[in-house]
């Protein structure tokens, strides 16, 4: 019990300093996530089901973080809460590749109806094809510089501490080259994960 006890701790410290870093980001939509991320309940972790394999990447995600309270909240939770690689249908090549978490919305352990918040891994040497959604969506990225696409715009190259905005249904995709990808994502907006697509399909 005081495991649950020590990772809800941490989680809920994490959300409240991802709720300062999306406040310090300059952008109206991050500084207004920020307060809803705030105000959600605090959250219950369930127990760890599996482990993905793109996670043999995190600890060396989380080894160039940038030091703080964001920083040190993550390491204390980030190997302790549920990831999964299973909620859409994904390309093959992208099998094992990737791993994410919902840690506030709907289906997170924190309870929101106002957003969805979590992490995101991509291991390196990856590609994330051209996808979209309903959802208004800000990521911030916390480890690892990866190259990013939006619409028909080119790839370019994305360092930790970037917020990147994709407006509803915008497409965009992501590529790493020798560093894994660890980012927080956060929808707003139409939350309904059944809008989520890969251009083409």
């Amino acid at each position: 019990m005081s495991r649950v006890r020590n990772v809800s701790h941490a989680l809920a410290t994490f959300l409240d300093a991802a709720a300062e870093a999306y406040g310090a980001a300059g952008h109206p939509l991050a500084q207004a996530a920020a307060e809803s991320l705030r105000a959600c309940l605090p959250p219950k972790v369930p127990p760890i089901q599996g482990r993905p394999p793109a996670l043999e990447d995190l600890g060396a995600a989380l080894e160039t973080l940038v030091p703080g309270r964001l920083a040190d909240s993550l390491n204390a939770c980030a190997a302790r809460i549920p990831w999964s690689d299973a909620a859409f249908d994904m390309p093959g090549p992208l099998a094992g590749r990737y791993a994410f978490v919902e840690i506030a919305g709907p289906a997170g352990f924190a309870s929101s109806d106002d957003l969805r918040f979590g992490l995101y891994l991509q291991m390196r040497e990856t590609d994330y094809p051209a996808h979209s959604h309903a959802a208004e969506e800000l990521y911030l990225i916390l480890s690892g510089t990866a190259k990013w696409r939006k619409a028909d715009g080119a790839f370019a190259p994305r360092a930790p501490g970037t917020l990147i905005h994709h407006r509803p249904d915008e497409s965009h995709a992501m590529e790493t080259a020798a560093e894994p990808l660890l980012a927080m994502w956060l929808w707003i907006g139409d939350l309904d994960r059944s809008s989520y697509r890969f251009d083409g399909a």
